[in-house]
Parts: structure tokens; sequence; C-alpha cells
């Protein structure tokens, strides 16, 4: 009996760390910069730690016809510079933060869902 109720704790944790997703965070610039960077079309984003330069690289080579991503590896700053500066092509930089793992953005220490991010401060 003893066995059994540790198998059933040792199988309710392996299926909890399972199904466990991590929830990734960009931190974007502030809500000032963002008035000015969706008239410029240049974005800066913080991505988590854990991002690698290939990671970013495989997600935004989907994405060329809409903006370009120079990234560097040690500061985690992605900066993302549009080629057609209208709101289909900023949505578009919203599937790139979620292909690279982003479920949530950061301005000026609130944090919104990807989608809350756009209709807030991109649309």
């Amino acid at each position: 009996m003893k066995t059994l109720f540790v198998s059933l704790i040792a199988l309710f944790f392996a299926t909890t760390l399972t199904f466990a997703q991590e929830n990734s965070t960009a931190v974007a610039q502030k809500a000032t910069e963002l008035v000015s960077s969706k008239e410029t079309g240049k974005y800066l984003f913080i991505m988590p730690a854990e991002l690698t330069a290939d990671q970013v690289a495989k997600s935004a080579k989907y994405y060329t016809h809409y903006f370009t991503v120079e990234f560097n590896e040690t500061s985690k700053e992605a900066k993302v510079t549009m080629v057609i500066n209208d709101d289909k092509s900023r949505h578009v930089v919203v599937r790139f933060l979620s292909a690279c793992g982003i479920q949530n953005v950061t301005v000026d220490g609130k944090m919104y869902s990807n989608e809350d991010f756009f209709n807030s401060y991109m649309m």
C-alpha cells in the first residue's frame, strides 16, 4: 500500500512537470517610447535570458517581408525595424514574439498578454 501511494505521488508530480508551461516574458520600451516607435517603425525588446541568437534568427527568418530583427545575444536586445509600418505588419511582430516562445510583454512594469500588448501599444 505504501508503495502504491508513493508511486501515485511520483506519477502526479511527473504529470504536473510534463504539462507545466513556462510563461516567457519580453520587456518592451516605455509606453512613451512605444508611441514614438509606432511612428518610426523601430521597436526594442529585451528578450528572456534563455533565448539564443539561433532561436531568434530561426523565428525572424519567416517574417522578413514585414520587418528585420537585429539581436544582441549579450544584452538580449532585439531591435525590430518595420519594412512596411502598418497595423498588419505590427501584428506580425506579435506572431514573431510568440514564435520565440514569448507569451507576455512587460511595459512600464505592467505585464500584458501578447494580444493585449498589440491592442494597447501597436494598433
